[in-house]
């Protein structure tokens, strides 16, 4: 469920774009994504808004008390976007850059995940004709607020991320956050 919430998907009947996505798969953990006929998936579709926001804020209380019981110094979060291709029919997909597809429809999340463990920290879904870095410094900024609040202004962080986040505005957001620890 999860899962199809970081992809941007609104119906479980979208499970039939990511069927075969082999980064989906691993992301759900398993070796094969049931389709959307299953009795799992019938009771999925009674999730309403209020109740999937509750399931997102169980999921970071899980992630954050994994990441306090390994007791790390440090935090290198990695920070990329990367390319999901969807079906047309799909809300708020759009063609953009996708090198390989560049004429399918698609979604480019925002991804920050956890370099020692590879979870993931936190994601913004957008379409798929935003450059790399749109929306990044606010979605760096809360990120480091929920890191903070949870697990306190001592643990250093490291972030790791390609050329199109150098800009100013994040070099100067970084180094203040460096600065003020």
């Amino acid at each position: 469920m999860i899962g199809l919430l970081i992809v941007g998907a609104r119906r479980l009947a979208h499970l039939r774009y990511v069927a075969n996505d082999p980064l989906f798969a691993r992301l759900c953990g398993l070796s094969r994504i049931p389709s959307d006929r299953t009795p799992v998936v019938n009771w999925l579709k009674q999730f309403t808004r209020t109740s999937l926001r509750a399931l997102g804020r169980l999921n970071s209380e899980l992630l954050y008390e994994q990441i306090e019981k390994l007791n790390l110094r440090r935090l290198t979060i990695d920070l990329d976007g990367t390319v999901i291709r969807t079906g047309d029919k799909v809300a708020w997909a759009m063609r953009g850059f996708n090198p390989h597809h560049p004429k399918d429809r698609s979604y480019y999340p925002l991804l920050a995940h956890l370099a020692q463990t590879g979870q993931i920290l936190k994601l913004k879904n957008r379409p798929g004709n935003v450059h790399d870095s749109k929306g990044a410094e606010r979605f760096i900024r809360e990120l480091i607020g929920e890191i903070r609040a949870r697990l306190g202004r001592a643990l250093r962080l490291e972030f790791r991320m390609d050329t199109a986040f150098f800009q100013q505005t994040l070099l100067k957001l970084l180094d203040s956050v460096r600065s003020s620890r």
